[in-house]
């Protein structure tokens, strides 16, 4: 069973990065349970080198509460591609759904 969080709010992706950034979040979701939900040719309208994928995953806690999207650029030679991190879309903090 998945829960939802009650309350839900819009964020900017500068907001969405910096609190990713600032508060452990990467080391934080290593131990999640990640689900792939998006992994697709990226677009060349995106600036991209060529065969680069974009890839997007689900984060679910110990509770299978959902606490992160994610998505990221990964080029043909294994790196993050863009600017090199991987980017939020929305994350559970203090039992608010922060998204974009």
């Amino acid at each position: 069973m998945i829960i939802t969080p009650s309350a839900r709010k819009r964020a900017t992706l500068a907001w969405l990065n910096q609190q990713f950034n600032d508060h452990g979040w990467e080391e934080r979701l290593t131990t999640c349970t990640k689900v792939e939900i998006h992994n697709s040719l990226t677009p060349p309208s995106h600036g991209q080198v060529e065969g680069t994928l974009t890839i997007g995953h689900d984060y679910y806690d110990a509770e299978n509460k959902h606490v992160a999207t994610i998505f990221y650029y990964l080029m043909p030679d294994g790196k993050l591609g863009a600017s090199g991190r991987k980017t939020p879309q929305a994350l559970l903090i203090d039992g608010v759904w922060y998204y974009r």
